[in-house]
């Protein structure tokens, strides 16, 4: 334990001259990074386990291993920003109009098309290029500003495993409340999805429980956003021990849906609990 725990201090105590959070862990050791991780994990076991009363039915079960989650990690807007630029050059790539940034770009692999510095020199060549498409120079715009921002955001942010950094997103929320919830003899299934967002149709997940024999949904991320302001429209209960008809009307049109495998493995849930339906 005091291994971990120096190495642990290592990690959280490190930061650029500017005072912003190292942009990737110092911990070099996978297994060690690894340790680290499954520590943080079984000090939530065990601190949820403290708050946990036998009388509790599972919805209160459910709810406080939510609660700690939304009151202990924060969302990492630097991925949601790459997934607005991602969905941006997916865009132009069905429009015909990547080639021009291939053609004068220095690199053409996915990660050069999303690389921020290649990006900004294709922007500051296209005034002498004079056979680039308004269209793309649009594209091109407004992917370096969503890079950009997810750039400014990392300044804020520590980076890597979410159990250690206490930063991520809404795929590692999923994966954390089913673990908990896994831990505890509490039914649970990570649901991926998609969601419009500020315009983008980006892949969302969150998870379905049971409770009183019929299935209901839990969004961690979209309650971190109603804890840190982001959301001014909703608050933190929307998202806890909803049908999936009361999450779409949460979402204002944000036309959530969930993927084909996602409810094939809902319907695995219901297979294995006696009673255990879908609530629509």
């Amino acid at each position: 334990m005091k291994v971990t725990q120096q190495l642990e201090w290592d990690y959280d105590s490190k930061k650029n001259d500017d005072g912003s959070f190292i942009k990737k862990a110092t911990i070099k050791d996978k297994v060690a990074a690894e340790l680290i991780s499954k520590s943080r994990e079984y000090e939530a076991f065990v601190k949820i386990s403290e708050m946990m009363r036998n009388d509790m039915s599972s919805q209160e079960k459910y709810k406080l291993i939510f609660n700690w989650l939304v009151n202990n990690f924060q969302y990492a807007y630097s991925g949601l920003y790459r997934a607005y630029a991602e969905c941006l050059v997916t865009e132009e790539s069905s429009k015909g109009l990547q080639k021009f940034f291939r053609r004068y770009g220095t690199k053409t692999s996915q990660t050069g098309i999303l690389n921020l510095e290649h990006r900004k020199n294709f922007l500051e060549a296209i005034p002498n290029l004079s056979d680039i498409p308004e269209e793309e120079r649009q594209y091109t715009r407004r992917i370096v500003e969503l890079l950009e921002k997810s750039e400014q955001c990392k300044k804020s942010e520590k980076q890597g495993d979410t159990w250690i950094s206490k930063y991520g997103v809404c795929q590692d929320f999923a994966v954390m409340y089913e673990s908990l919830c896994k831990r505890f003899g509490l039914p649970c299934r990570y649901i991926e999805g998609t969601i419009n967002s500020e315009g983008f149709n980006v892949g969302h997940a969150w998870n379905a429980i049971m409770v009183n024999g019929k299935v209901r949904y839990v969004d961690v991320s979209g309650a971190i956003h109603c804890e840190d302001g982001t959301n001014q429209e909703n608050n933190i209960e929307d998202f806890f021990n909803k049908s999936f008809e009361e999450l779409k009307n949460v979402d204002n049109g944000r036309n959530r849906k969930i993927y084909d495998y996602s409810l094939k493995q809902i319907q695995e849930i219901i297979d294995e609990q006696p009673g255990f339906d879908i609530d629509d």
